[in-house]
């Protein structure tokens, strides 16, 4: 009686796991783990998964996991304001409500005056800058700031 007790409990453990592999798709996750929410975009309002490149006299980044959540903050949706997570999953890296808030505008497919104020403790800085939205929606902004770790000179890239 025992056996067969621990054998359809077996079962059933290795059919729950089973099922619930069949119901992950692979657009539920990014390449790195990072688990996304589903967003639908207003013209460019929106949430952002993207990476961080960027070298200063002692270190270097590349392609570090962060994101972004953009809305509009004017009637002609031309300025954007928003908020700035060193992290991949739209949260804080340092228990705060956002890791910074940044401002730019857009002009055509170009992004003008660029500012983000990065507020992750410890590591405070101020980065500025200009970039370009790709055809496929994604923004590249080159910028140039300072914070902990001296003066970076770098490329976001947010993905739509």
């Amino acid at each position: 009686m025992k056996i067969k007790f621990y054998q359809s409990s077996f079962l059933v453990v290795i059919l729950t796991l089973f099922i619930s592999l069949l119901s992950c798709s692979k657009s539920d996750v990014l390449d790195d783990g990072g688990d996304i929410e589903t967003e639908t975009f207003v013209g460019h309002e929106g949430k952002y998964p993207g990476g961080w490149t960027s070298t200063t006299p002692s270190t270097s980044f590349t392609n570090y996991p962060v994101s972004a959540i953009l809305r509009y903050s004017n009637a002609p949706q031309t300025k954007i304001k928003g908020e700035f997570f060193a992290t991949i999953g739209f949260k804080s890296c340092c228990n705060l409500e956002n890791d910074g808030t940044f401002t730019f505008e857009i002009e055509n497919n170009q992004i003008k005056n660029f500012n983000l104020d990065d507020k992750i403790v410890g590591c405070e800085g101020t980065f500025k800058g200009n970039g370009t939205i790709a055809e496929n929606g994604n923004l590249i902004i080159e910028f140039t700031g300072n914070d902990c770790d001296g003066a970076h000179v770098g490329t976001l890239v947010f993905r739509r």
